[in-house]
């Protein structure tokens, strides 16, 4: 009977030491929340793709046919938009004639949801080769979603349209989606697990936001700087960028987030270089005193919207293109100490 007691107590001690052991594991996981905020359309969703880029993890098959659909959608929609504001302008005369009649297919044929047919391949085909429409896009660059991206689909479109296509890197970052719900990428290094939480920037997403509140580490605010003259999707008398300067000045007041780390991020970089040299921020910020100048813009934002965070130095700001994977991964690990500052133990 002694023989068996002993065996008992050997068994304890296995087994508080076995239970010791998990905790003391369990202590060293270690998780960085980061939530990704903005408006819609502010490139948030773009940097939520780039982290899995950089950091390895694969698009599985079912999510490359997804963004397939989504590329040809976008396609669609942009030659959709097009159509639809030459009609409404009563400019189809000044189009070739194999444009306009291809327009009117479009027309009365071609929904944003079509299947991929010859006939609206082809149709696609001849209105982009049009030198008229390149020009007229351009012209009306506000009219348009994502109009870089439209561009690039439709200069590649030979590539895009069939049937085989696999996007790029590349491509998966130019594809245009409306994030709703929430959608969580996670990768580990080390012993440090990363989510990234994106949710839908929308006005009516925004009631699913406080879900996603608890042990966030860092948030990643995004601003689109080219959207300073457009207005909202959902309500067409709201400034985009007056939105913008709302919604951040609200978050960054919420008792949920006053240790928060917070990174601004001024995406679309390259569309309000271009668009700054001839369109004025005073139309949007009557105090503006800068004229249209690339750097004064810049400094103005920043000042802006510091002064609406009131963080002092512990507000992170830069200006990116959020397609530019090298400045993405460059961001990323400049400020992956900020992260690293408030892990959380699991």
């Amino acid at each position: 009977m002694g023989a068996f007691c002993s065996s008992d107590s050997e068994d304890s001690r296995f087994l508080s030491n076995a239970i010791d052991a998990q905790i003391n594991k369990d202590r060293k996981k270690k998780q960085i929340k980061i939530l990704l905020l903005g408006t819609g359309e502010s490139g948030k969703s773009t940097i939520a793709k780039q982290a899995k880029i950089i950091h390895e993890a694969k698009f599985t098959d079912e999510e490359s046919e997804t963004i397939v659909r989504t590329i040809i959608s976008n396609v669609l929609e942009g030659v959709i938009t097009l159509v639809d504001l030459v009609n409404r302008e009563d400019l189809l005369q000044s189009f070739l004639p194999e444009t306009k009649e291809e327009m009117e297919f479009y027309s009365s044929n071609v929904s944003q949801d079509s299947s991929l047919s010859n006939a609206v391949i082809q149709a696609t085909k001849t209105i982009w080769s049009d030198p008229a429409v390149k020009k007229y896009i351009h012209k009306n660059i506000n009219k348009f979603k994502a109009c870089d991206s439209l561009c690039y689909f439709l200069d590649n479109w030979e590539t895009v349209s069939q049937s085989d296509f696999r996007p790029t890197h590349k491509e998966i970052l130019l594809a245009r989606t409306k994030t709703t719900g929430i959608t969580e990428i996670k990768f580990t290094e080390g012993d440090v697990t990363y989510l990234f939480v994106d949710v839908g920037g929308q006005r009516s997403e925004r009631k699913k936001w406080i879900h996603c509140f608890q042990d966030v580490v860092a948030i990643i605010f995004c601003v689109a700087l080219s959207e300073y003259d457009q207005v909202l999707e959902e309500d067409r008398f709201k400034n985009r960028m007056e939105e913008a300067a709302s919604l951040f000045k609200e978050i960054v007041e919420l008792n949920w987030f006053t240790e928060t780390r917070i990174v601004l991020l001024f995406t679309k970089e390259d569309l309000f270089r271009e668009k700054i040299a001839s369109h004025d921020l005073k139309n949007c910020f009557p105090n503006y005193e800068g004229g249209c100048d690339y750097e004064n813009a810049i400094r103005f934002l920043g000042d802006h919207f510091a002064r609406l965070a009131n963080r002092g130095d512990k507000l992170r700001m830069y200006t990116i293109n959020a397609t530019d994977t090298e400045r993405v991964r460059t961001i990323l690990k400049e400020i992956k100490p900020t992260f690293e500052s408030g892990i959380v133990h699991l």
